[in-house]
């Protein structure tokens, strides 16, 4: 059978049609491929820098680099809320959003590579994200100075009391960020340039945040109305959505949605407060031993609020996580077959992480101020106002 041609002015209107997709998509392959052989020209450097390794030099980075990881800053918010301040780790959280969530955006757009693991040793097994930027260095940068910022600069009352100067400070967190971003180096997670996209990355962070952003959340958690705080949790969910996913999923994504969540508890608390403020202590039991035991010794209080804030911190975890799945399977699970469970996806585990963990955090930072209330363990950082 005779092959019928196109007709012309179908191959007219393809045409047509194609130069318009052309001119309205935006790709990144140019921007890459000069990112690639950027790569590809520092793999050798992460040789040299491995060419110096011993036993010393790879506790001291390994060590380093657990103090640039996501989880240590997580862990960190209840010692920010519990003893320093309830605005500073309010704070922390949204910084920590910031960098994470935005590296992690650049990693899922550009799918750059990590050094390679057949040539280059890591002190881990290989990672299973993309390589630029490194968050670890991120995190590291922009949490520490903004640490170091707050306590110094914006509310100097905290550090007044500490045995440490400015100065002696500014010294502590350089060498700490430093550390971290030669760790991801010598630990062969990273190439310079990742290293230096996620220090730019901090930097942004930190001045758009000082500067801009801080007194946006400010002005969201003193709304007497719920339409700013609905907003912002708006556009927490909106970041998820719009999160760039590479075809073979990878942690990034999941993760945006942690450190999210991390962010939006707080700021629901701070916002709440305001009409369920929390109650001050006035007059404390002087019959129960133990109680006043524990509250003369500072060491012994200390460690009992965190052993209870751990162990409510941890329940209010396992429940979150079990409600949000119990109503997703609630919601679609098939009626012809309810024996099949439904398939996790990765926009399904993100969402899950940003309600999980906004629950964890407001609990750290709302309900254990009222549970230590009742308790009769309160302390100043308890009833700190939020502004």
């Amino acid at each position: 059978m005779d092959c019928i041609p196109p007709s012309v002015n179908s191959v007219k209107n393809k045409r047509r049609k194609d130069d318009n997709l052309k001119k309205i998509t935006f790709s990144t392959t140019p921007i890459r491929n000069f990112l690639l052989e950027e790569y590809e020209r520092e793999v050798p450097i992460i040789h040299k820098i491995q060419s110096y390794r011993n036993k010393y030099l790879d506790l001291f980075f390994k060590f380093a680099s657990i103090l640039g990881e996501e989880v240590f800053y997580i862990l960190s918010l209840p010692l920010s809320s519990w003893l320093i301040s309830k605005n500073l780790a309010m704070e922390l959280t949204v910084v920590l959003a910031l960098s994470i969530g935005l590296g992690n955006m650049l990693k899922n757009t550009f799918t750059l590579p990590r050094p390679p693991p057949a040539t280059v040793w890591t002190n881990t097994p290989p990672q299973q994200d993309h390589g630029l930027p490194s968050t670890h260095t991120a995190s590291a940068l922009s949490i520490s100075f903004y640490f170091f910022i707050y306590c110094y600069f914006i509310e100097p009352s905290i550090s007044k009391s500490w045995p440490i100067s400015a100065t002696t400070a500014f010294f502590i967190v350089t060498f700490w960020s430093i550390s971290v971003m030669i760790s991801r180096l010598y630990n062969g997670h990273h190439t310079p340039m990742d290293v230096t996209a996620g220090a730019i990355l901090a930097i942004l962070v930190l001045l758009t945040y000082t500067y801009q952003l801080r007194y946006i959340v400010y002005n969201i958690i003193s709304d007497p109305t719920p339409i700013s705080i609905v907003l912002y949790i708006l556009y927490c969910s909106f970041v998820l959505i719009v999160h760039p996913q590479p075809r073979t999923p990878t942690p990034a994504y999941p993760e945006t949605g942690l450190v999210t969540g991390t962010s939006l508890g707080p700021v629901f608390a701070g916002w709440l407060t305001q009409s369920v403020p929390i109650p001050i202590q006035t007059t404390i039991s002087s019959d129960n031993w133990i109680l006043n035991a524990i509250r003369s010794n500072v060491y012994a209080f200390g460690i009992t609020r965190g052993v209870i804030g751990v162990v409510l911190v941890l329940i209010v975890k396992s429940l979150s996580k079990k409600l949000y799945y119990t109503m997703y399977e609630s919601v679609v699970t098939n009626n012809q077959n309810p024996a099949k469970k439904p398939i996790i996806t990765p926009t399904v585990e993100a969402f899950g992480k940003l309600f999980t963990y906004g629950m964890v955090s407001f609990t750290i930072v709302f309900g254990l101020p009222h549970v230590f209330y009742y308790l009769q363990l309160q302390n100043s950082a308890d009833i700190q106002p939020f502004f």
